[in-house]
């Protein structure tokens, strides 16, 4: 498993690399966007580790370029910034996880580990590929293959985007619930199951393809049908 960390700070990404390569992993780290840039010209890793405040510029601002340039890459993002807007920030556009610095070591060797597994899982069960829907997040709107216009709440515009962005890759229930403006901690799983429940129904009946939002059993939910994005909301600085 390849991964690459972005972090500028130099002692603790040395520290990260050397215990994940004794760990087994393939591990390159560098400091700036630009390097990770170049990289990314050669190909994508499996995992990319991004600190979000970086010398050449802010990674969350980068998320939506990498998740289009590599869709079935898995991103962890780091930060020091510990309000819930720019965690949904991250994951609408495209993050699988998001830490907040200071980061224990352990806490970001297990969520590596739980992002390689589903990194294996979507690799032995390629999903189902098929395109023709699109989906304008800013409207709140999607355009099934059929030219069928179906309009969402602002909940499940959050789902949608946060599940489109990730298309093919399992997005967990705490990764969701983030995106719903919510805490892991106090909110109800049983209604993000509802909701979920909700928007199935509602993308029913709108022609051949379905929208299929597939359960992964002991991680979340992912959307395993090709959504094109018509426009992306990128945070302004004052959000940031």
């Amino acid at each position: 498993m390849r991964v690459v960390i972005v972090e500028d700070q130099d002692d603790w990404r040395n520290t990260v690399a050397d215990h994940l390569s004794q760990l087994g992993y393939e591990v390159k780290d560098m400091s700036t966007l630009a390097e990770l840039d170049t990289l990314m010209q050669a190909g994508a890793p499996d995992i990319l580790i991004l600190d979000a405040n970086l010398p050449d510029g802010n990674g969350l601002n980068h998320v939506a370029r990498l998740r289009a340039a590599a869709p079935q890459m898995g991103i962890m993002m780091l930060t020091g910034r510990l309000r819930s807007q720019d965690r949904v920030h991250g994951l609408s556009a495209g993050a699988d996880h998001y830490l907040t610095k200071p980061v224990k070591l352990a806490e970001l060797v297990a969520t590596l580990s739980a992002l390689s597994r589903r990194l294996r899982l979507v690799e032995a069960a390629p999903p189902e590929d098929i395109a023709g829907w699109s989906y304008d997040p800013p409207a709140r709107r999607l355009c099934s293959p059929a030219g069928r216009m179906i309009d969402v709440t602002e909940g499940e515009s959050r789902l949608l985007s946060a599940l489109v962005n990730s298309s093919h890759m399992p997005v967990s229930r705490n990764a969701l619930i983030i995106a719903l403006g919510e805490s892991p901690d106090a909110y109800d799983p049983h209604r993000l199951d509802t909701m979920i429940h909700r928007l199935r129904l509602k993308l029913k009946g709108h022609g051949t393809p379905e929208l299929q939002l597939r359960n992964v059993y002991g991680v979340g939910y992912m959307c395993i049908t090709q959504v094109k994005i018509l426009s992306r909301s990128a945070p302004t600085e004052s959000e940031l």
